[in-house]
């Protein structure tokens, strides 16, 4: 058949809004077929068969125009243009049941960790919740590392941005270290060359601080861990005062 052709017949906004979707990594397909021109997709509701004139995921049954698994499966082919295509299994989406699994994973890691840790956890979870970086003790979080449910960054700005110019130029200063001499001195000039060698300076003052964030893998899930540790521990009201 002529997918090009199958694909006009579609209205244009509703075209360009599934073009785009497949295009994502979250549309990359489990298993292609080359010769019978046909793929394996993952969604939401379980595992989809594809074709090019017909898909058994629920918007194709539903409007009986091409859906995002199949305008892939197309590009795929080379039969269809969506640009550059990207690939990413990790970015699939879970069942249902493949997210219960994985919750129900993730909390018996957290009951399993200690209060100060379960709270350590809570922030971290709060900080991604709102985007931010969120800097954290190591020692806190050895185990959870390990376990993987929360990973490391390598953002040392961000943890001398977490700290105050004051605690960072004493803790140098403190410590005995000597700035080169050409750099003033004044806590601005020494703070920001602590800025500009930011890997040196965090080693000094915070040997023990980390940027860390939940792991892709738990990333699914990560809200309802957040709301799980809000109802068994003290919600973090003094992040919002």
């Amino acid at each position: 058949m002529d997918f090009f052709e199958f694909a006009m017949k579609d209205d244009s906004v509703e075209r360009v809004k599934r073009e785009k979707k497949a295009a994502s990594a979250e549309c990359t397909p489990i298993s292609l077929d080359i010769e019978k021109q046909t793929g394996i997709f993952k969604g939401s509701g379980g595992t989809y068969e594809t074709w090019l004139d017909e898909c058994s995921c629920v918007d194709y049954s539903r409007r009986r125009r091409p859906c995002k698994h199949m305008y892939r499966l197309a590009a795929e082919l080379g039969l269809y243009d969506l640009g550059t295509l990207k690939s990413d299994t990790s970015k699939l989406k879970l069942t249902k049941q493949e997210k219960t699994a994985l919750f129900d994973k993730a909390i018996s890691l957290v009951d399993g960790y200690s209060e100060t840790t379960q709270r350590e956890i809570q922030r971290v979870l709060w900080c991604w919740h709102g985007g931010n970086p969120c800097v954290a003790d190591r020692n806190t979080i050895e185990q959870p590392l390990l376990d993987g449910l929360l990973i490391l960054f390598d953002n040392p700005v961000a943890i001398l941005e977490e700290n105050t110019q004051k605690r960072t130029v004493e803790g140098m200063l403190n410590a005995n270290f000597v700035f080169p001499d050409e750099v003033k001195q004044t806590k601005k000039a020494r703070y920001n060359w602590c800025l500009e060698h930011p890997e040196v300076a965090c080693a000094i003052v915070y040997p023990d601080d980390v940027v860390t964030s939940i792991s892709s893998v738990f990333e699914p899930v990560a809200l309802k861990i957040y709301t799980y540790l809000n109802k068994k521990l003290d919600p973090l009201d003094y992040y919002y005062g």
